[in-house]
């Protein structure tokens, strides 16, 4: 069952959200076991057991259940913790952001045709996805595409991560074209919650640009 970074923040209290994405960059979450079951009506649900490690070195349980509300037709999380919020808190916030993106690299795997470590076993998604892109396209391709770029005005970059804690395993978008010196400008960046519908900024995507694009939601949490 795939979810949204939408339907978590749907479901959880915005100040929770935030504190969750900062635990999931953190790499706050140590681990987390997902199952499908089914319920007494014989609905899928996806039930998550999981630890997080709290402020002050604490160690913090969840057991999180989503499935779909069949009057609603919306996602629905409802996640217990040992933490003092006990209830879809921050901890809660950060296994989902965690599960999200966890089931977002098993579509990039699928993609690439490679097989990619989940990220809470502690390899850096980041680096997987790089590892695949750096081998998704030929040599002879490669330089296609660079004597492409040479010859256009303008063209998409993408910079990965920040300095900040909380701008870990993103991604940025910049409208950026060679310069005369033969370097690539900062660039302009772009609305990274945009960027990926096809009829947006189309004249600076290729082929390969909107492949990358589906790719690179994997990193996007604060959308």
């Amino acid at each position: 069952m795939q979810i949204s970074i939408k339907e978590i923040k749907n479901n959880i209290e915005p100040s929770y959200y935030k504190r969750g994405v900062d635990y999931y960059s953190a790499r706050r979450v140590l681990n987390y076991q997902e199952k499908e079951l089914y319920d007494d009506n014989d609905l899928l649900y996806i039930n998550i057991v999981s630890t997080v490690r709290g402020s002050g070195g604490c160690v913090y349980s969840q057991d999180i259940d989503i499935y779909m509300d069949i009057d609603t037709i919306e996602l629905v999380i409802e996640g217990s913790c040992s933490c003092p919020v006990s209830y879809n808190c921050k901890h809660v916030a950060a296994v989902c952001i965690s599960y999200r993106t966890d089931s977002m690299s098993s579509q990039i795997a699928k993609l690439g045709g490679k097989i990619i470590i989940p990220s809470h076993t502690n390899t850096s998604l980041v680096d997987n996805w790089l590892k695949n892109l750096k081998k998704s396209t030929s040599k002879d391709t490669q330089k296609e595409s660079k004597t492409n770029i040479q010859n256009r005005d303008y063209f998409l970059t993408y910079r990965l991560d920040g300095l900040k804690s909380n701008d870990r395993n993103r991604v940025y978008f910049y409208k950026s074209k060679i310069l005369k010196d033969g370097s690539i400008s900062r660039g302009t960046k772009l609305d990274e919650n945009n960027i990926g519908h096809s009829y947006t900024n189309r004249e600076l995507k290729n082929s390969e640009d909107e492949n990358i694009l589906k790719m690179t939601d994997a990193f996007i949490v604060n959308d």
